[in-house]
């Protein structure tokens, strides 16, 4: 407590602007050395509570690794009773079983400093005793008699030293030890065997939480490829050298687990469930402020919301996510999962910003590319994911074959909208349109009338381009107000020429 105390009566004189202050140890600083030593001490005590609650999260995961290692014992333990009850299992797998959950009960205690729940059968038992017990009480009641100790079973007898071991002993003991059949267990049981030791059953999994607990959580199904070689490492005694981590550590990568994961994804796994819902949950907040118009069930939310928190996904990433979980279909049906989450998607923010992108260049927009850009997905034709600028580029690569005078133009980032604005411009007010009524495509993407009237062999000019919207009948020039007005002054002129008109 004396850090503590020292950095609380430094912090209290730093705040109030003392010019000195004296510690109990005797030492005296300046206001501006209190300032430093409080610093110092503050980082000091912060990085000594982040240790304290690293090791104690460290310790929940072996309990809780344990605890499940308790569970899956006590299930196979109560299987191969029930079996022994109907004579489909011997009384040695029934003792095995018991001998490997009172192992992983006694490493429990060890990490909670609880008393040990004893196994349904003490240990000590001859097979024939067992036999008899098993037999009497159905359940595997424990007698009340002390047994005597049995004689190690046939193949792992201790022996005697000097004993010649043969191989059919090394078999027996590693199946009695629960030993896999390596180079390197042979020879440590043959050795155990000729110096005369018992062999004992091993219980790996109780050895990996107790030798490398920080990986123990790697022992399900699902981590494939993991659990045997955790098997490996204890019984070969990796983790008792930097070098044999540091083969542990590359010999992960190669496993299937090592190979289809990330690193991010590793850490992930690594967290405890209570740090992993607080992830999960931090992007079901991330997804609700950022997509909340699109709607999911809350089960596709906690799905999409998981894969990001295991991804680490970055504001892209999660986008793509959602949008294909927004755009999925079934595996046989074309159908779309949820055809109201892919209708809100495609009128959201991000889908409108791409279709712009189309309707820059005169083109109608893809809803289905639209929603391949969006979720990050390969065209089904060429395989390759299309992005926003990849589009842009495309659909100007196009515009240069139909506007082939434009090519300059559009070559330096303009777009065919860009270019057509001041033309568009001219025809409706010439024509005495809004801008909408002279659009260069119609509802389905075609160039109309007037972008076709723009793609000669040449950039028309502006005066050019007056001049053509009026003397083609096909504008409808003759039918403004500015083309009667003239219609009128004509015939007052020519009125006039020929003296009907003063």
């Amino acid at each position: 407590m004396a850090a503590a105390d020292d950095f609380k009566i430094l912090d209290d004189a730093v705040k109030a602007g003392q010019r000195s202050v004296t510690l109990p140890d005797g030492r005296t600083f300046t206001l501006e050395e209190a300032r430093t030593e409080r610093d110092r001490l503050g980082k000091e005590l912060e990085a000594k509570k982040s240790a304290k609650t690293s090791e104690q999260e460290s310790k929940n995961r072996q309990i809780a690794n344990a605890q499940k290692s308790v569970q899956n014992a006590e299930s196979i333990f109560n299987q191969q009773l029930r079996a022994f009850n109907k004579n489909n299992a011997s009384a040695a797998e029934v003792e095995r079983a018991r001998l490997n959950l009172q192992s992983r009960q006694e490493f429990l205690a060890r990490l909670t400093s609880a008393t040990v729940v004893a196994a349904p059968v003490k240990p000590g038992y001859t097979i024939s005793q067992v036999d008899k017990l098993l037999s009497s009480s159905g359940q595997g009641i424990v007698a009340t008699e002390e047994p005597t100790p049995p004689p190690p079973p046939t193949g792992t007898s201790a022996g005697k030293p000097g004993k010649k071991i043969t191989k059919s002993d090394v078999d027996a003991a590693l199946v009695a030890a629960n030993l896999t059949d390596t180079p390197e267990n042979r020879k440590k049981v043959r050795e155990q065997l000729k110096a005369g030791k018992p062999i004992k059953p091993s219980n790996w999994e109780a050895l990996v939480a107790e030798q490398a607990g920080e990986y123990a959580y790697l022992l399900g199904p699902e981590f494939e490829g993991v659990p045997e070689l955790l098997r490996k490492a204890v019984e070969q005694d990796w983790f008792s050298s930097e070098q044999g981590k540091a083969q542990f550590l590359q010999e992960l990568k190669k496993t299937p687990y090592g190979l289809n994961t990330s690193t991010k994804q590793q850490q992930f796994d690594l967290k405890t469930a209570g740090n992993k819902k607080v992830d999960i949950q931090a992007n079901i907040d991330r997804i609700r402020t950022q997509y909340g118009e699109i709607q999911f069930d809350q089960a596709t939310l906690e799905e999409i919301a998981g894969t990001a928190a295991r991804n680490g996904a970055s504001d892209i990433e999660l986008g793509r996510l959602v949008y294909r979980a927004a755009f999925k279909r079934g595996a046989v049906s074309p159908d779309l999962t949820s055809p109201i989450a892919a209708k809100t998607a495609l009128g959201g923010d991000d889908a409108a910003r791409i279709k712009a992108i189309y309707r820059s260049y005169g083109v109608r927009a893809d809803d289905e590319q639209v929603a391949r850009i969006l979720a990050g997905q390969p065209e089904p034709t060429t395989g390759t994911v299309m992005t926003e600028d990849m589009l842009r580029t495309n659909l100007r690569d196009l515009a240069k074959v139909s506007y082939q005078p434009f090519a300059d133009l559009l070559d330096r980032g303009l777009s065919v909208q860009t270019i057509f604005s001041p033309y568009q411009q001219i025809a409706a007010s010439t024509l005495e349109k809004s801008v909408n009524d002279v659009a260069l495509t119609d509802a389905n993407g075609t160039p109309t009338q007037f972008a076709s009237a723009l793609m000669g062999e040449k950039p028309m000019s502006l005066t050019d381009w007056i001049t053509k919207l009026k003397s083609d009948d096909r504008y409808g020039w003759q039918f403004t107000s500015e083309a009667k007005q003239q219609a009128s002054n004509l015939v007052m002129e020519l009125e006039k020429a020929f003296g009907y008109r003063k």
